[in-house]
């Protein structure tokens, strides 16, 4: 897909990530379980392009994937060019420690103090579950930890590493007892406002790092940092939207979820709205109708299906019985959109020909992924829109959403 990699976010603590432990850091990625391959698949090729070299690893079903790196410089280097809303498979993403194990269950905050301490400042405590059964239920336990966490982290002070060090042989390692570096709430504020104090909390509101957490088990976690100015559109990318009750299918929450994905508020007011035109291959019973309509557009809904009869009271819908492949409409519209349980490559080719030949200035659309190989189908799709559409500019994005199964949502227009 198109490129991932963004300008390289730069910030005075990463230096303090190599007080950390001297393991290989990894970047840790959330993502649908069952998607595990791909992900992994799209961070490596990703990585290659950041010219950073490691290894992926994966479990089954887990909805969690590492790419784990050679060396902490390299694993910054990759972080600091990622952002989570421009990965295809990723739902979020944080530059992860090793694990934590045999935490004890009667003070986890201890475990994770001991391990961060030397660590970077954070502004945030960010709580990270896995899409599973198991970690649904352990996410309980993570945010009961907030609370804990942020006082601990509010009342202990590490040295600025930007002053002299006394002792520079003790400027690499974490302290294995971190009771001399507890300072009070009192004394990490004035420690934030006097420049001749050596030591601040590591608690600091104007940090551009969050630190996220993560529960694999009741006595083990992940810990990491993620910066706050790339955060998901919602916290573990998981869009819990309500159902309208008189919406025609579930399927309409997917194209809810892609306009407030790819468009901020000032973008869906430009966009949608009065005056506005739309196309729904495929429309039947009018799920991705319903969000245009609920967004005051005209639409011509093409299916040989039957619609719902409330879109049709609305006065906005025109039904046409056509093959989606072969209708084109009168004059050129707004939108197409497009949930046509079809193979991706046909309907790629589709997309693209409407904006080619200017049948529509932009195109939001599912692909059905294969069972598989899918992470190459999706490349092949990209290849197909790019042979068309290569003489002209044009932006593709693609995000596989909450709500999308076994398929990703493309947002496509010629600019």
């Amino acid at each position: 897909m198109p490129s991932c990699l963004v300008e390289p976010f730069q910030s005075s603590q990463f230096q303090h990530l190599e007080n950390l432990p001297d393991e290989p850091l990894q970047v840790m990625l959330l993502c649908r379980p069952g998607f595990e391959s791909e992900t992994g698949q799209e961070i490596q090729a990703v990585a290659q392009t950041c010219e950073v070299y490691g290894y992926v690893k994966t479990v089954e079903q887990s909805g969690q994937v590492a790419f784990v790196c050679y060396d902490t410089a390299s694993a910054l280097r990759l972080f600091q060019r990622l952002a989570v809303n421009d990965l295809v498979f990723a739902r979020d993403l944080m530059l992860a420690l090793p694990e934590l194990s045999q935490l004890d269950p009667a003070d986890r905050v201890a475990g994770i103090m001991a391990l961060i301490s030397a660590g970077p400042e954070v502004c945030q405590i960010v709580t990270w579950f896995n899409d599973t059964n198991e970690g649904k239920s352990l996410a309980k336990l993570c945010k009961k930890l907030v609370s804990p966490l942020k006082q601990a982290l509010k009342n202990t002070c590490r040295n600025n590493t930007n002053e002299p060090q006394s002792d520079s042989s003790q400027s690499d390692s974490f302290p294995t007892d971190i009771s001399h570096i507890n300072c009070s709430h009192t004394d990490a504020h004035q420690s934030s406002v006097n420049p001749l104090n050596q030591s601040r909390a590591i608690w600091q509101a104007d940090s551009p790092l969050c630190l996220n957490l993560l529960f694999t088990s009741g006595t083990s976690a992940v810990v990491g940092y993620s910066l706050k100015s790339r955060q998901p559109k919602w916290p573990c990318g998981v869009a819990h939207l309500k159902m309208p009750s008189d919406g025609p299918s579930r399927s309409t929450l997917k194209l809810d979820e892609a306009i407030l994905f790819f468009f901020d508020k000032s973008e869906q007011q430009q966009l949608f709205g009065l005056g506005k035109t739309a196309v729904d291959l495929g429309a039947c019973p009018g799920g991705w109708t319903y969000q245009l309509v609920k967004r005051e557009l005209q639409v011509m809904a093409i299916d040989n299906g039957a619609m719902a009869e409330a879109l049709m009271k609305s006065g906005q819908v025109e039904h046409i019985k056509a093959d989606g492949f072969h209708f084109r409409p009168p004059y050129r519209v707004n939108w197409l959109v497009c949930d046509m349980v079809e193979k991706p490559m046909r309907v790629a080719e589709l997309m693209a020909s409407w904006l080619a030949e200017g049948d529509c200035e932009r195109a939001i659309f599912n692909l059905k992924l294969p069972m598989k190989k899918r992470y190459q189908a999706l490349l092949e799709c990209q290849r197909i829109i790019d042979d068309i559409l290569g003489s002209k500019p044009y932006q593709l994005s693609a995000k596989q959403l909450y709500h999308d199964r076994e398929e990703v949502t493309c947002y496509l227009a010629v600019i």
